[in-house]
């Protein structure tokens, strides 16, 4: 900045008109680029939403690398894919267009001063205003010097993306922060009521929902997939707030009790089970001191204790090199240790059953009974056969609870529920014999 600065300064004390005109360029260059950053919040918008939806899409396809492999599939095969690749594409290629030309008349323009400055200079020399010298001096150095100024543009360009960070930023910081210091009730019945909520403000997932769960029940949530089970447990858990209703335990608003320690009396067990690369006894004890003898204790009653023992450095067995080989049952029963050391007195169960194989069903179920002793418990329910411990069941249909009740009382009045039984109950029935022949 301050070089050409200093040279145009310089050029004011030869010349003032002719330095004056030397920045005709800039100004018109500075109007170009104002066109040029005109749209570009709203394209700049658009491209981090679909680098951030490729980069998501890519890593489970990834993932799901031996599935493609297994059905023969290609990269295009793999719709969700193919379709963040050409939106990809199709936005860089509209930035392009958009900001593309712009940009090259600016460069122009920055460039080509010399065709302002010659002419106006040629004029002034033939008309005697200055001298020879003076006209080749600033038809040099009067129409190069603001080429210094193209580096502020990268400047400018790492400025606008602090600018961007910043608002990112200021966006966390404004979210509201409920500090209360109020204890954890002694009361664990949880309530919902008139419960509305949507995730980005458009599509409802629920709507006037209302729930009351005792203090020691065990609730089941049946319904359809997409039909807002997992949405009632993150609210619960105050993984989102609702936007209209309240939910509260022990009749008092879960805004109003401070969120750790919220997290410290609710434990989940998700669906998908999360292990870090650390150990095993490091992944059982997360988030607390426990001792190994605490530790070893949970994971009996989880029914994992042997398996871990039988591992190469035991509970010091690093899961980055063997998580891959643990089974999906053997994976869940450590989740479920995690959540026995924890001992929160409120407990969701996000299907924790999912991924249990025929051998270790049995010990799932025990470690699951051992876990659910004396708590507040919900279970999003997927497979109808985690419904057995419980006491009530919550038809989750339309965006709201449409039934609830003993499993009595729901499979006689409700459809969705009296049909899903029955499928479930043909789904047991059925038998599998092999006849003779080639298989």
């Amino acid at each position: 900045m301050i070089g050409p600065i200093a040279v145009f300064f310089y050029l004011l004390t030869v010349n003032i008109p002719l330095a004056l005109v030397s920045l005709v360029p800039l100004i018109v260059a500075m109007m170009t680029m104002a066109v040029l950053f005109r749209n570009m919040d709203e394209m700049m918008g658009r491209a981090n939403k679909s680098i951030m939806s490729l980069n998501s899409i890519m890593i489970e396809y990834i993932s799901g690398m031996k599935l493609i492999k297994a059905y023969n599939m290609g990269s295009k095969s793999f719709q969700k894919f193919s379709s963040a690749i050409q939106e990809e594409n199709e936005v860089w290629t509209d930035l392009s267009k958009k900001m593309g030309p712009p940009y090259a008349v600016f460069v122009v323009i920055i460039e080509c001063g010399m065709l302002v400055m010659v002419p106006l200079g040629g004029m002034f020399f033939l008309n005697g205003s200055i001298t020879a010298s003076i006209f080749l001096l600033f038809a040099y150095v009067g129409s190069l010097y603001l080429t210094e100024i193209r580096p502020l543009q990268e400047l400018g360009s790492n400025f606008a993306e602090v600018l961007t960070g910043v608002v990112k930023v200021k966006e966390i910081l404004d979210i509201p922060v409920y500090e209360s210091h109020n204890a954890f009730p002694a009361d664990h019945s949880i309530d919902l009521r008139d419960v509305s909520f949507s995730y980005d403000g458009k599509a409802t997932v629920l709507e006037h929902c209302n729930l009351h769960i005792d203090d020691g029940e065990k609730i089941g949530l049946v319904g359809c997939s997409g039909a807002g089970k997992s949405t009632i447990i993150e609210l619960v858990s105050r993984f989102y707030d609702v936007q209209s209703g309240s939910v509260s335990i022990g009749g008092q608003n879960v805004k109003d009790i401070d969120y750790e320690t919220l997290l410290q009396n609710v434990a989940i067990v998700f669906q998908k089970t999360f292990l870090t690369r650390d150990s095993v006894f490091e992944n059982i004890r997360m988030g607390s001191n426990a001792s190994l003898d605490e530790v070893r204790e949970a994971a009996k009653k989880a029914q994992i204790d042997d398996f871990i023992m039988s591992l190469p450095d035991g509970y010091d067995t690093k899961v980055g090199s063997f998580g891959s080989r643990f089974s999906g049952g053997e994976k869940q029963r450590i989740a479920i240790a995690r959540a026995i050391l924890k001992n929160a007195p409120i407990l969701i169960l996000d299907e924790a059953t999912s991924a249990a194989d025929p051998e270790n069903q049995v010990e799932i179920d025990k470690a699951i009974e051992n876990l659910c002793k004396g708590k507040t418990v919900i279970i999003v329910a997927h497979r109808l056969g985690a419904i057995k411990i419980c006491d009530r069941v919550a038809v989750v249909e339309n965006h709201t609870i449409t039934c609830y009740g003993t499993h009595e009382e729901v499979r006689k009045n409700n459809a969705y529920y009296r049909k899903a039984w029955s499928d479930y109950e043909q789904a047991r029935a059925i038998s599998y014999q092999l006849e003779g022949g080639n298989a």
